[in-house]
């Protein structure tokens, strides 16, 4: 079921993340060239970008399961592929006109980016951690072992 969960999980955020990274790429990129920008204004891509690093961090850290980062690392690593194989079929299907109380946001900037890719690769990485894949039953077999208590006739030392 944790399995289940987990992966239920990565369907939700894999789109909540794309979008995120796109508004806080867009709001930034509005923010950085003007010069009578605030900094407030800079301050929302930074904070929009914290936040949907945060929730693509919850997959790749928390000790449930690993199918939700594989899923989520998988379409991330799909999609930049094909971005990277066919430039211009990729940027046709992915730009977005948006906005965002008023932040442009464009879908495929994240791929050009190529910050889907790197997050793609770190969230494949981090399934490769064998103790997200036992249950919590042999965890808690781990911590209930004592060592072995010698045998009486065996018993011998190098004294």
């Amino acid at each position: 079921m944790r399995h289940t969960w987990s992966l239920l999980t990565g369907i939700v955020v894999t789109p909540l993340v794309w979008l995120l990274v796109a508004v806080g790429q867009g709001a930034t990129e509005k923010a950085l060239p003007s010069q009578s920008s605030m900094p407030g204004q800079l301050l929302v891509g930074g904070c929009v970008l914290a936040g949907a690093g945060l929730l693509g961090g919850l997959i790749a850290t928390l000790r449930t399961s690993p199918t939700g980062a594989m899923f989520t690392g998988t379409i991330y690593l799909m999609a930049s592929t094909f971005m990277y194989l066919k430039h211009v079929q990729a940027v046709d299907l992915f730009t977005t006109e948006w906005e965002i109380q008023g932040y442009p946001v464009n879908l495929a900037t994240p791929l050009t980016s190529g910050l889907l890719a790197f997050a793609g690769a770190m969230l494949v990485i981090s399934i490769f951690s064998a103790s997200r894949w036992r249950g919590p039953e042999a965890e808690a077999e781990d911590r209930n072992w004592h060592p072995l208590v010698p045998d009486e006739e065996e018993s011998w030392s190098y004294r």
